[in-house]
């Protein structure tokens, strides 16, 4: 099983200041919108900004991932993810709806792990 620490380790070192730029901007410190519900950041958005900003022609969307996952453990603010993209809220029928979310989505990770155990 994947954890925090296995994440922690897989944020590279050159990933380091991007993840510090993310956390800035999901915190409201960069000169980008800081994202919200009403107005989240994709993850194409993010590559794009990202990629000659940083000089990381080969910057992908797993990226992203890691590092939101890392944040998620380490930034003061709530990062939240839906359909539309990633944004921060306060609102804590938000947060809910995407721990209900995550919940959701893990029971269907596990329901399909175990039903491939058959194949061993």
């Amino acid at each position: 099983m994947r954890t925090h620490e296995f994440y922690q380790n897989k944020v590279q070192d050159h990933l380091k200041p991007i993840m510090m730029w993310m956390d800035d901007l999901f915190s409201g410190k960069t000169t980008h919108p800081q994202p919200t519900k009403e107005n989240p950041i994709t993850t194409k958005q993010l590559i794009n900004i990202i990629k000659p900003s940083f000089s990381t022609p080969s910057f992908k969307s797993q990226h992203i991932r890691v590092i939101v996952h890392h944040l998620r453990f380490n930034s003061k603010v709530a990062i939240l993810s839906n359909n539309t993209g990633y944004y921060t809220s306060t609102d804590k029928k938000d947060i809910q709806e995407v721990i209900d979310s995550l919940h959701f989505r893990a029971e269907g990770i596990k329901q399909a792990a175990h039903a491939l155990t058959r194949f061993i």
